[in-house]
């Protein structure tokens, strides 16, 4: 799980759908093509990641963290919830803008009380952004 990548001191670096199977009934994480440490300072421009998913920070030349992985999973909640992206661009430069600029669209009626989850793991700056995975699963829980 990405949670258990974490808690190794690894960032996946490139979550999106594409990148999460079920098998044996268990939904597993797979691709480790862009995993690195936690602490890592390395940096891939343009090639970090897949830009419907990317942080903000990524954009901007940061390097991956747990941050930006919570992100990706933000996107990816959303777009579970909706059926579609949040955010939609043609090319790197105009996912680069959705992602550093537009708003967090709301959510459908039915579905706003992820709201808070959702708008915490889409903070653009990530020193506001939801710290760790703990945190979004205490939060869900508490919808329960």
């Amino acid at each position: 799980s990405v949670l258990a990548l974490h808690d190794f001191g690894y960032v996946h670096g490139d979550l999106k759908p594409q990148h999460i199977r079920l098998w044996r009934q268990r939904v597993q994480l797979i691709d480790f093509g862009q995993v690195q440490p936690v602490d890592s300072l390395e940096t891939v421009m343009g090639g970090g990641g897949t830009p419907a998913y990317m942080a903000p920070e990524l954009f901007l030349g940061q390097p991956k963290s747990i941050q930006s992985d919570i992100y990706a999973l933000g996107i990816m909640f959303y777009e579970y919830l909706m059926g579609y992206k949040p955010f939609r661009a043609q090319n790197y430069q105009n996912w680069a803008i959705a992602h550093c600029q537009m708003p967090v669209p709301l959510l459908a009626k039915p579905l706003q009380h992820y709201q808070n989850i959702i708008d915490l793991m889409l903070v653009k700056h990530k020193q506001y952004r939801i710290s760790n995975l703990r945190q979004v699963k205490q939060l869900l829980l508490a919808l329960e």
